[in-house]
């Protein structure tokens, strides 16, 4: 396959650390982050030999583990205020907040797993992981186990879709899908920065 230009750049250390960096933001609880288009730029370069998947999956793991610390140490320092604040515009609803506690307090850490595999519960629970000042070696213990197991599943996928996009897809078609995401991704950081910027003022 011939490498096209963005395609090209993630690739590069710069773009290695774009990948990073969205993986990071999914790791916090944030919802709507693009990270699709990264996971399927990615498969496309593994595909071509171009990056290599053990590697590139142990940076995954880390950077979305980095980022449910962040998450979780938002939580514990901000504590009820920061989820009554930002809860409306990070999507966390108070069904899912209750349906989260009553977790917690029966099964614990492991708790972290289930709210991975319920996307709707999973901001809450990285928030309310770091209310209750759950131990943090416990926290992490889960939170290794379910970056691990997300990152590795959703990189297979997209490294099979990959190689399918790259046998019936244009490099300018694949060049055009990894840009959108790329894009996509500043937008939503810009917007994440500005909104935050905009409730931090006093009313």
């Amino acid at each position: 396959m011939k490498e096209n230009g963005v395609l090209e750049l993630l690739a590069a250390p710069a773009g290695i650390g774009m990948y990073a960096l969205m993986l990071f933001l999914e790791g916090t609880g944030l919802p709507g982050i693009p990270y699709e288009a990264f996971f399927l730029a990615a498969g496309v370069l593994i595909a071509a030999g171009r990056l290599a998947l053990v590697p590139l999956l142990a940076l995954a793991t880390l950077a979305n583990t980095l980022g449910t610390l962040a998450g979780y140490a938002a939580g514990r320092f901000g504590g009820r205020p920061l989820l009554e604040r930002y809860g409306p515009f990070l999507g966390v609803r108070p069904g899912a907040v209750a349906r989260v506690e009553n977790w917690y307090a029966r099964w614990g850490g492991a708790a972290i797993i289930i709210s991975r595999i319920i996307g709707l519960t999973r901001t809450p629970a990285i928030l309310l992981a770091g209310i209750a000042r759950m131990d943090l070696k416990v926290y992490l213990f889960y939170s290794v186990l379910t970056s691990l197991g997300w990152c590795t599943a959703q990189q297979l996928v997209y490294l099979y879709l990959g190689q399918t996009a790259a046998r019936f897809l244009s490099p300018r078609v694949l060049e055009l899908i990894t840009l959108g995401g790329v894009l996509l991704g500043v937008f939503y950081v810009l917007l994440f920065w500005l909104t935050c910027r905009r409730r931090a003022r006093p009313s």
